[in-house]
């Protein structure tokens, strides 16, 4: 199996994508292996009319489906129109609806936990624009003016690195007329890192933790009834024991010379809920500042201009190394060499090599583990110049990028 970025001929979207079903546009039929993901179905016995097994309802939209074979689902199917470019606002709408669905199935048609590995699974094989590949694997929304919401979803492997601001008084000169006086403003503070891990399962489904050894205890709790995050122990603490998180991006920032620390519309937050519904709503509420949240859900906020990046682990020239998400590999690449935006640039010395999660079209078993494959940037049409060419494809945890600095 081998990843193809190239260009959309009927768009002109730069994409990355799995090898098309034969012949297309055909669905993708992808194996599961129901001992791993899926449930047997539930037998009543002395029912009213007899010994009888009810069929579990099965998770299905318009695009994405298990398929059911003697009241098992044994397949995943993906519908050929994920690959259609002109409208992935529907696409990124079904793909987040059949997530919730999965997830509502836990117990009955899935195993409990088995969303987030089907999760990959789905995202691995869709083909995706670049702003999709971040969408589907992380759940990462870009605001702009037309969408001012900024969020991205945290996910185990990750690692955030938060960056604060200290307040300084600085001392204004004299004038003519009056002594001097004192200027407030931000100045640069310290960095501290979090991994995100999983905690201890429960029933089967591992919530998200922040930082492995806080996460190993109960204590200490911290009395934090303001919400507000100072350090990695006020997060654990206050977000303890949930699922899902979400890190939400407000749409305008505290100036660096305000006097103030902001309110929760200027602060970065993290929301964490059990479910992925109440995870949507969680994040409406954010940005629409609801006076009646989700009881059950969480959130965190960042006091002052603390920035908050979520990082991968991705490999160049194999060292580990952390680059923000979003990175590209031509951002990483650039790092050592000049990665030039000229037409049909190509470097024969490097390769891209991605983890892929599940059963592909060249090896079609059920087994759910799958070994790197290859990113070709050569199939399709020439590499052409421009903002978003082959080289901008954005870095997933886990790539592994080869170049020959000979």
């Amino acid at each position: 199996m081998t990843l193809a970025v190239a260009q959309d001929s009927l768009t002109g979207v730069w994409n990355i994508r799995p090898p098309a079903p034969h012949p297309p546009p055909a669905p993708l039929v992808l194996p599961l292996d129901s001992a791993t993901f899926l449930r047997q179905p539930r037998v009543i016995v002395n029912g009213p009319v007899g010994d009888h097994s009810i069929e579990p309802a099965v998770p299905n939209n318009e695009l994405f489906k298990l398929d059911s074979v003697q009241g098992l689902p044994q397949k995943l199917t993906i519908a050929a129109g994920v690959a259609k470019f002109n409208d992935r606002t529907t696409v990124r709408d079904r793909f987040d609806n059949f997530m919730q669905l999965l997830e509502a199935a836990e117990g009955t048609a899935v195993q409990p936990g088995a969303t987030r590995v089907l999760h990959r699974i789905v995202a691995d094989q869709m083909p995706a624009t670049f702003d999709d590949s971040l969408y589907f694997h992380y759940g990462f929304v870009k605001g702009d003016s037309t969408n001012l919401r900024t969020f991205i979803d945290l996910h185990p492997g990750m690692r955030l690195r938060v960056d604060s601001q200290l307040g300084q008084l600085s001392p204004t000169p004299p004038t003519a007329s009056t002594d001097g006086g004192f200027a407030f403003g931000y100045v640069p503070g310290g960095s501290i890192y979090c991994d995100i891990v999983e905690g201890d399962p429960l029933r089967g489904i591992a919530p998200l933790a922040f930082d492995a050894f806080l996460a190993s205890t109960a204590l200490p709790q911290v009395d934090n009834r303001g919400a507000i995050a100072s350090g990695v122990v006020d997060l654990q603490s206050a977000l303890r024991q949930k699922r899902w998180f979400r890190l939400c991006y407000p749409p305008n920032f505290l100036a660096a010379d305000s006097a103030v620390i902001g309110d929760s519309s200027q602060t970065i937050a993290i929301l964490g809920s059990d479910t992925l519904a109440n995870l949507a709503k969680a994040t409406d509420d954010y940005y629409r500042k609801s006076s009646s949240p989700v009881p059950t859900n969480v959130s965190i906020v960042f006091r002052g201009r603390v920035t908050v990046i979520p990082e991968i682990a991705v490999f160049a020239n194999g060292a580990p190394v952390f680059v923000p998400v979003g990175t590209t590999v031509r951002q990483l690449v650039s790092r050592f060499i000049p990665v030039p935006r000229f037409a049909d640039v190509q470097f024969k010395g490097m390769k891209l090599k991605r983890f892929v999660l599940g059963p592909t079209l060249t090896s079609p078993d059920s087994s759910p583990f799958r070994n790197f494959v290859d990113v070709s940037f050569t199939a399709g049409d020439p590499l052409v110049a421009g903002p978003a060419n082959a080289f901008d494809l954005p870095l997933l945890a886990g790539d592994q990028c080869i170049f020959d600095l000979d």
